[in-house]
């Protein structure tokens, strides 16, 4: 599903049987080629091609969850459309309990995402409603995680509104949920987000116990994404706590997957922040070169926009985009 940022991860959608076949194999296809635009034409020709309505649903949420924090509008669309194809499907009668389930997951999916949307778009308001009424679809249909990415995805609405109460509340019991479900890659997400909440609220100690928590999940899993959004946020902790030594050592190390990982995103970002220190510690000429390589990306990705900011924060900080099937994005 789509979800707010520090790391994103998707979950194939879940249809049963016969109706979920050709999706399962083209998703399976895909998974090694997320970025890639075969990947998307590959989706939209099951789009075009399918001859049963959850396939189609299912394949237009894939679609979704590839293009959510690159094209916002367009996801928005997409997503309109299947809560409308959703909506239809069910008032059938004679729906097999197997295909009502199916349908009911899509339709949460496609609100979470449609959330993303908004959130990008600054309109917070709207983007909690939807992650709200996500959370009530995924519990109405038994699925658990997809809750907990739901309630996720508010807290990081929350923390943008300045309610830290609730962004607490959200961020927490989201973490139990994933702990339950021994989802561990969740699991160092929320992780994650904790420790950015108790770094804004000033207490340092708890922190960096939650970010290096965090760090030991996606160290385990041998998650490089995982890895790299964690250091970048113990990085960014060092650095605001006046130790730049340990954060330059951070975010070189992001650099590092970043670039093994080809996510020039997160390497613009690591590339300012290493300019950062350079320029603090009077290294000149390296902080110049860093930041003439963060410009680069930006310029030869259309430059930096509010929206490129948001997309950014949902993609790092989200659990998984949709689960359709299974559950901002996203900022992962």
């Amino acid at each position: 599903m789509g979800s707010l940022p520090k790391h994103t991860t998707k979950a194939s959608p879940v249809i049963p049987g016969r109706l979920g076949v050709l999706l399962l194999l083209l998703l399976a296809c895909s998974a090694e080629m997320v970025a890639q635009s075969s990947a998307i034409d590959s989706i939209r020709r099951v789009i075009a091609t399918a001859k049963v309505d959850t396939t189609r649903l299912a394949a237009m949420i894939a679609l979704s969850e590839h293009i959510y924090t690159v094209d916002p509008d367009t996801n928005s669309i997409i997503c309109r459309d299947v809560l409308h194809r959703a909506d239809a499907a069910l008032k059938k009668s004679g729906l097999e309990p197997e295909e009502r389930s199916a349908f009911l997951r899509i339709q949460a999916t496609a609100v979470n995402n449609m959330a993303v949307s908004h959130f990008i778009f600054g309109e917070l308001d709207s983007a909690l409603n939807c992650f709200q009424r996500a959370q009530g679809l995924h519990e109405a249909n038994g699925s658990a995680a997809g809750a907990a990415d739901a309630l996720n995805n508010q807290g990081i609405v929350y923390e943008a509104q300045g309610n830290h109460a609730e962004q607490r509340r959200c961020l927490f019991s989201a973490l139990h949920a994933y702990e339950r479900a021994k989802d561990r890659a969740n699991t160092g997400t929320a992780l994650n987000n904790i420790g950015n909440y108790f770094a804004a609220r000033g207490l340092p100690d708890s922190a960096l116990a939650y970010l290096d928590s965090s760090l030991k999940v996606f160290t385990g899993l041998k998650d490089q994404q995982g890895i790299a959004n964690s250091l970048l946020n113990i990085g960014r902790f060092f650095e605001e706590t006046g130790k730049p030594a340990e954060a330059l050592e951070r975010y070189l190390e992001c650099e590092r997957i970043y670039t093994e990982q080809r996510d020039d995103r997160s390497l613009a970002v690591s590339y300012n922040n290493i300019a950062s220190i350079y320029k603090d510690q009077g290294i000149l000429e390296e902080s110049i070169g860093y930041l003439h390589r963060a410009l680069d990306i930006h310029l030869e990705q259309g430059g930096q926009t509010r929206r490129g900011e948001r997309a950014d924060e949902h993609r790092h900080r989200a659990g998984r985009p949709g689960r359709a099937g299974h559950g901002l994005g996203g900022v992962r």
